[in-house]
């Protein structure tokens, strides 16, 4: 088995068997947590997390689970694209301090996680960075979600 395609329907939990060499995320919404199989070459899990196999990137957080400050593995370096999108319940968010690269859209639609910071000099807030609190406070009250995410998204174009 090469590839698992995961759509998933009410509160699911994934069980990904060691066979799986690819995984794609079409609908995990409701995923409350993943399960890999140990003799996985590909990838982990660690408190319902999916991972990479060494555990350094945070592929996809388990979206139906109703936390609102998630934890994640010590050693992941990588947070991928997409991995916390519409994290509905999510207010918080701690980043350990070997984290290197948060990609794009990791934290997408987390319309109610307040500010979060990896370390002193970086702030974020939801999933764009910004340039201190009071920055983070302005954007709050002069704009939507959705308004930053298309602000945010332009900027990014003009700077490929």
């Amino acid at each position: 088995l090469s590839g698992f395609d995961i759509e998933s329907k009410g509160n699911a939990m994934v069980c990904i068997p060691s066979s799986v060499e690819s995984i794609t995320l079409d609908s995990w919404l409701d995923v409350v947590s993943f399960s890999v199989d140990t003799n996985n070459e590909h990838y982990a899990s660690h408190e319902g997390v999916l991972y990479t196999k060494n555990m350094e990137t945070l592929l996809q957080y388990p979206l139906g689970r109703q936390e609102t400050n998630p934890t994640f593995a010590a050693q992941v370096k990588i947070i991928q694209t997409y991995a916390f999108e519409n994290a509905q319940y999510m207010t918080s968010v701690t980043i350990g301090k070997d984290v290197t690269t948060i990609e794009t859209y990791a934290f997408k639609e987390c319309y109610k996680l307040n500010k979060f910071s990896e370390s002193s000099d970086k702030i974020y807030e939801d999933w764009y960075p910004v340039e201190s609190e009071i920055h983070a406070d302005r954007l709050n009250r002069e704009y939507t979600g959705p308004e930053l995410e298309r602000m945010f998204k332009k900027s990014e174009d003009k700077n490929e």
